[in-house]
């Protein structure tokens, strides 16, 4: 064999390394692609859970005290100091998960 034939087959041997290293870059460019989109999924549904979660909370406050939430509706200034604490607690709690 000469040096010309040792350099053919060299150059063939790199092209085809460099094509292998091409296909396992893609395939790892891809799984983390997945990882990644899992992880979001995995994210929204953790905060969807914890929106329901709250306004759960917020529903039962309503319903434990409906008198406090209606007196405050209809007449705020008529509640007192600790009344309007938790009345504003109350509708604070609703507001935020109307978003």
């Amino acid at each position: 064999m000469n040096c010309d034939a040792v350099g053919a087959i060299a150059e063939l041997l790199g092209a085809l390394g460099v094509i292998a290293s091409y296909f396992y870059l893609a395939t790892q460019i891809r799984q983390n692609t997945d990882q990644i989109s899992q992880s979001v999924r995995s994210q929204q549904v953790a905060a969807s859970q914890a929106v329901q979660a709250s306004g759960h909370q917020a529903r039962a406050q309503i319903i434990s005290e409906p008198e406090l939430y209606l007196s405050g509706l209809r007449d705020p200034a008529s509640l007192s100091r600790e009344q309007r604490v938790k009345f504003n607690m109350l509708v604070t709690g609703v507001i935020m998960n109307l978003r």
